[in-house]
């Protein structure tokens, strides 16, 4: 009674956490979605990534309609295939967690160094990492050719920016850069860190600020926004990763009870056949007093006695 209890509760536990799971299939779809839409996002973040997550969600739906079929039913054709897909699915999002979390370290070690300085301490996947964004960001910038009011940047604390190159598909960037990006005027004093970074040619003309400088302007900001991403994505899939590995225990916990229970049937039918097949107790029921009659039964004719006196 027991054994069949935790059963049962074991089958409403993965039907449930499996109906989760298609609303967080249907979840990572929706942001898949959003960050090819997003032209933000789908710049810095290329479109393999996008396309990861949207792939990770179609495959998390797939996993769940099947964990909720085999749970259900209490069938190994799909708590089979379920199992095998769940594996697959925790040995990839471990691995992704693990890269996003390495990709973590390495934009701490970022955030915490200054400007140009930085390249004197930074390892060769640091540096990788680093000349990455700065390609993505140094495209954004000839493609907007963004036009920077300092006077204004310095009066009202936030960068005043417009995009005025050709292609308006890019006009994304001058918002961006106005979210993430920031100089001073303290900034522009000599043997400073930003001048350090930025070079001699900050400026190209009145209003044009170079392309390196208006990096060094962004990069702080850049590197703790994606350290941010990549601890979050990372943290997420490895709790992802380690709520399936419970559904596995689950599946093979139910088809272990099922091919149990379906042996207790045969056992339990074995000794009412016996029963049945036994051919004196039919003969007892049908006729209780057969074994009685030669001592309870009269005789067919009493003896006729004359009296001759």
């Amino acid at each position: 009674m027991v054994a069949l209890k935790c059963r049962n509760f074991s089958r409403l536990v993965l039907i449930f956490t499996n109906v989760l799971f298609l609303v967080l299939g249907g979840l990572l779809i929706m942001i898949g979605g959003y960050m090819i839409s997003s032209p933000d996002l789908n710049e810095f973040t290329s479109d393999t990534i996008s396309g990861a997550i949207i792939a990770s969600g179609v495959l998390i739906v797939l996993v769940a309609v099947l964990g909720c079929c085999g749970a259900h039913w209490e069938s190994k054709v799909f708590l089979c295939p379920y199992a095998t897909l769940v594996t697959v699915s925790i040995m990839s999002q471990l691995a992704l967690a693990a890269f996003m979390l390495q990709l973590h370290k390495s934009l701490v070690k970022l955030s915490d160094l200054d400007y140009d300085v930085q390249h004197e301490a930074l390892t060769t996947e640091d540096t990788a990492i680093l000349s990455e964004l700065h390609r993505v960001f140094k495209h954004a910038y000839s493609m907007c050719a963004p036009e920077v009011d300092l006077t204004k940047t310095f009066a009202t604390g936030a960068m005043a920016v417009q995009c005025i190159g050709g292609d308006s598909s890019y006009n994304w960037f001058a918002d961006f850069v106005s979210q993430r990006c920031m100089i001073t005027a303290a900034d522009l004093m000599p043997s400073s860190p930003f001048q350090k970074c930025a070079g001699e040619a900050i400026v190209q003309n009145v209003t044009i600020l170079a392309e390196q400088a208006l990096f060094c302007s962004c990069e702080i900001k850049l590197v703790t926004w994606m350290d941010n991403q990549s601890e979050m994505i990372g943290v997420v899939v490895a709790a992802i990763g380690g709520f399936e590995m419970a559904l596995v225990f689950l599946s093979c916990y139910l088809m272990c009870t099922q091919r149990r229970r379906s042996k207790g049937y045969q056992e339990i039918r074995m000794p009412l056949k016996m029963q049945y097949n036994n051919a004196h107790l039919y003969d007892t029921m049908t006729a209780p007093y057969q074994h009685n009659h030669t001592q309870t039964a009269p005789p067919a004719y009493a003896p006729l006695v004359q009296n001759t006196g």
